[in-house]
Order: structure tokens, then C-alpha cells, then sequence
């Protein structure tokens, strides 16, 4: 199965993200808009694993104290549209731990450094190939405390892609 693990958002966080996506659609970008309900933070990519009872222990080896965050600017890898962060030192050292316990574990994982971000389209094209002026150097309104984190799993159903939290 294809696991991953996230940060799952508060409905507060969901509707401000959703809201920055109806208002790139008001300006005519087109893409493959990510589904509110599948909007997270990963924090660790696995990829095809068998055993998530494994990848759970290694997640229940990693505590920390509840630290907030909230969604702030956008940015893009080349076409995939994101919604960073405010900077946490807090997220930045729980992704560090996270993935060192999954090392630890010998479970196999992506190994590019963590770069928080919040994908919310994929193959997105503006009418002038940037992002909107009023959306680039946006700072959320919403702020949400981190105090668990989820193994999930990625199942494609028809043409989507379903998330599915394990723990």
C-alpha cells in the first residue's frame, strides 16, 4: 500500500486554503485542483510499504509537544501551486525526528529535505504563468495547533486520488 505521513488540517485551515484556490480559479488558472478534503502537510513520503503496523510504532517513538502553525504565501515548483508556512522550528525538528525514527526502523522513505508546503494545484497554468499578485505574499488568517500526526494511505478510486488516515 502507499503510505505517507501528514499533519491533517483543522476545517478552519481546509476552508482558508480552499478559499485560495476558488480565488486562482477567479483568475483563470486551470490545473488539476487538489480536493479539500485530501489537503494535508506530509511530513514523510514512504511510497509502497507492507506494514503500517511497523510505520506506526515508528510514529508513536516521536513525541513532542502540541506547537501551532499556520498557512502563509504561496509558491511553486515549476507547475505545482503551494501554500507554505509560517517558519516552526517546532514542525522543522518533529519532521526531523519523525524521519530519523523511520531510519531507525530500516522503513524506506523519500529523502529530500523537508520543505513544508501544502500542494494545492498540480499542472497549474495562469493566463501569465505566475501566480496572482494578491495570492503570492498572502498571510493566513487561521492558525491551528499540531498535536498529532497521521499515517495515511493514497488509493487511487476512478481518476482520484483518495487519502485515507490509518491512525
Amino acid at each position: 500500500m502507499r503510505l505517507f505521513i501528514a499533519v491533517l488540517f483543522s476545517d478552519d485551515i481546509k476552508n482558508e486554503l480552499e478559499d485560495i484556490q476558488n480565488k486562482c480559479r477567479e483568475h483563470g488558472v486551470k490545473g488539476a485542483y487538489i480536493a479539500k478534503s485530501n489537503l494535508h502537510l506530509t511530513l514523510a513520503f514512504i511510497g509502497e510499504y507492507g506494514d503500517p503496523e511497523r510505520v506506526k510504532q515508528a510514529i508513536a517513538s516521536v513525541k513532542f509537544r502540541p506547537f501551532p502553525i499556520h498557512p502563509e504565501k504561496m509558491g511553486a515548483f515549476r507547475d505545482l501551486w503551494w501554500a507554505g508556512l509560517s517558519k516552526s522550528k517546532e514542525l522543522k525538528n518533529v519532521a526531523e525526528r519523525l524521519r530519523q525514527a523511520l531510519e531507525n526502523a530500516g522503513i524506506p522513505f523519500d529523502t529530500k529535505p523537508f520543505s513544508p508546503h501544502i500542494t494545492l494545484i498540480r499542472r497549474a497554468k495562469s493566463p501569465d504563468n505566475s501566480i496572482p499578485g494578491e495570492l503570492r505574499y498572502y498571510t493566513g488568517k487561521n492558525e491551528m495547533t499540531v498535536s498529532r500526526i497521521s499515517l495515511m494511505r493514497s488509493d487511487r478510486k476512478a481518476s482520484e486520488l483518495v487519502y485515507t488516515e490509518i491512525t
